[in-house]
């Protein structure tokens, strides 16, 4: 996913059966939509993967805040600079559907 620097668009909506997101999120530097983060425990899956997204728009979801580790940790995503979004969600627990 890192790879892929110039996408602008990941609509995940829907995608129930994602249970983490792939490693190197913050290097799509060019990400306008993002529609779900899910915060992960491993490296390159921290809330921090938000923290050079500032061209993000719209409305994103991040769930599993319960896996950020410290508040510096929470800080590095700098959403008050994500002055574009719209919404944002914030979840602490994973809505797990079957």
């Amino acid at each position: 996913m890192k790879h892929m620097r110039s996408l602008v668009y990941l609509d995940i909506t829907g995608c129930d059966a994602l249970r983490f997101m792939p490693f190197g999120m913050g290097q799509l530097m060019c990400l306008r939509k993002l529609t779900l983060f899910i915060v992960g425990k491993e490296e390159g899956r921290h809330i921090g993967e938000l923290e050079g997204l500032n061209n993000l728009a719209g409305e994103l979801k991040i769930m599993d805040l319960v896996n950020v580790k410290n508040l510096t940790d929470a800080r590095s995503a700098n959403l008050k600079l994500k002055t574009t979004l719209l919404s944002l969600t914030l979840s602490w627990q994973r809505e797990w559907t079957t």
